[in-house]
């Protein structure tokens, strides 16, 4: 197995014009994990893909509720793509991010996540950005958290 344990920070905003002002924190941390065959198997269904596991905080609607369906799919197209669902008190949400990889800007593309959360909630569609942030004061565990994921 490979993997890592990683808490990104951040907040979301509505894209309803009729409920602009509807934002608050958002914040997720999940265990990505992955077969070491499976995932540096080029010829595989699961190259470069890992399984999500974890919590998510949305301000207002979920207090650490559980990641559902999670996955990350890294380096594909020039960016890590996250995305899972989770429940609120009004209904599934699903979430998809994606960190934009730029050699430019190294450190910036990698701990800025640019994500939507999208739901269905009493027939309306519910429709919000999020933007996340990976605390550099975080880096030490989440180096630590390589080493520990490591079984060959």
């Amino acid at each position: 197995m490979i993997g890592f344990h990683e808490t990104m920070y951040g907040e979301f905003w509505n894209l309803d014009p009729k409920d602009r002002n509807r934002q608050g924190r958002f914040d997720f941390t999940v265990d990505a994990m992955a077969r070491l065959s499976e995932f540096v198997n080029p010829a595989g269904t699961k190259f470069m893909q890992t399984h999500l596991e974890g919590i998510v905080t949305m301000e207002g609607l979920c207090e650490e509720a559980q990641v559902m369906d999670g996955s990350l799919v890294l380096f594909k197209d020039m960016k890590l793509a996250y995305g899972f669902k989770f429940m609120t008190e009004r209904g599934l949400m699903h979430y998809r991010g994606n960190k934009f990889l730029s050699l430019k800007h190294p450190l910036k593309s990698m701990t800025t996540l640019y994500g939507e959360i999208t739901g269905d909630i009493v027939h309306q569609e519910y429709k919000n950005q999020a933007l996340s942030f990976f605390r550099m004061s975080d880096l030490p565990a989440f180096m630590l958290s390589f080493v520990q994921s490591a079984r060959f």
